[in-house]
């Protein structure tokens, strides 16, 4: 009898097919990710229309958006079980509106005569709701757990104008060269409300919303930015510096720690307690080239990094009468 040997990949076969599949591989994944993010970035697209629309909703039936932040500085928050509270301490936006975007239960759980921060409005601080993250970011906890202050960070927050939270009037312009920039307006403040009549420059023509990136997850307090839920100020964005730039956040009294960034560039701290108006806080995404903004007559649009400056601090104003071409973003 015969003896027939059985067909087998040779080493080399065997180490060509590898290579192959491994090529195949390095091409077909950049594209599998890309597909992700065009479908997160769609979702968060998705997200910043619902918080448009439930703006627009706030409108109509309280006649004007809600506040930036319920109390100023230089205020105390409303009284509550934990002490000294400060008008920082006190409610943003956020709960506001939830009563507008499908939220009703959490609004109904807050106690808006109280502060937000303290015991008694634990649950309602501590929901994280979808529409307020973007999947390529996501939202993250600050100072889990704690009963007094734990709270949510988001990844979206308000248009608080071109120069800074304070919204005074800022300079020398590290980008301009300008001496000084003055505030021209913007569609929210804090303790005060505006409607869109208000608004000389035109919905189409002004931002209500931005992105922004959370540090991650702490179980103490690692600094103000994208505490969307008080009123520290990172609430809200500013147009000082464009879209991702490759700067510090400029904030008060504490940084979050390099390895807590999230992948953000940084922050820089330029003083205590007290000198909340002149932080300054930039959008900031995930997203490639740029980041989802949602404008004051409800659409949402994707604005490059390489914007103008000009172009883009002049669509952050409410009543500039900056012209601003379409072709220009």
């Amino acid at each position: 009898m015969r003896h027939r040997n059985r067909p087998a990949f040779t080493l080399i076969e065997l180490l060509v097919v590898i290579a192959i599949i491994a090529v195949l591989i390095a091409l077909l994944l950049p594209a599998v990710q890309a597909a992700r993010e065009a479908a997160r970035r769609s979702a968060c697209v998705n997200n910043l229309k619902q918080l448009s629309l439930g703006m627009q909703n706030y409108h109509d039936v309280q006649g004007s958006f809600i506040f930036g932040a319920r109390e100023c500085q230089g205020t105390n928050a409303p009284a509550g079980s934990t002490p000294s509270l400060q008008w920082y301490d006190d409610m943003s936006w956020w709960f506001g509106i939830l009563n507008y975007i499908e939220q009703g239960p959490i609004y109904n759980a807050t106690n808006f005569s109280l502060s937000i921060s303290g015991p008694y409005n634990f649950t309602a601080r501590s929901a994280k709701i979808n529409v307020f993250g973007c999947p390529s970011t996501g939202m993250q906890t600050d100072e889990a757990g704690d009963v007094n202050w734990s709270r949510v960070r988001g990844n979206y927050v308000i248009n608080y104008g071109n120069t800074n939270y304070g919204q005074l009037t800022k300079g020398p312009d590290p980008i301009t060269g300008a001496a000084t920039v003055v505030f021209l307006g913007a569609p929210f403040t804090c303790a005060k409300t505006f409607n869109i009549a208000q608004l000389t420059d035109g919905t189409s023509n002004t931002m209500m919303w931005g992105e922004i990136i959370a540090p991650l997850d702490s179980p103490g307090w690692d600094g103000p930015i994208a505490e969307t839920q008080i009123a520290t100020g990172g609430q809200t964005f500013e147009t000082w510096y464009p879209p991702n730039a490759k700067r510090n956040d400029e904030v008060v009294r504490q940084c979050p720690p390099l390895a807590g960034l999230n992948g953000i560039h940084g922050c820089t701290q330029i003083g205590g307690g007290g000198a909340e108006p002149t932080e300054v806080f930039i959008a900031k995404s995930k997203h490639s080239g740029g980041v989802n903004i949602g404008f004051c007559d409800g659409s949402v649009r994707f604005i490059k990094d390489s914007i103008n400056v000009t172009v883009w601090r002049a669509l952050s104003t409410s009543q500039g009468g900056e012209v601003i071409s379409a072709d220009s973003y």
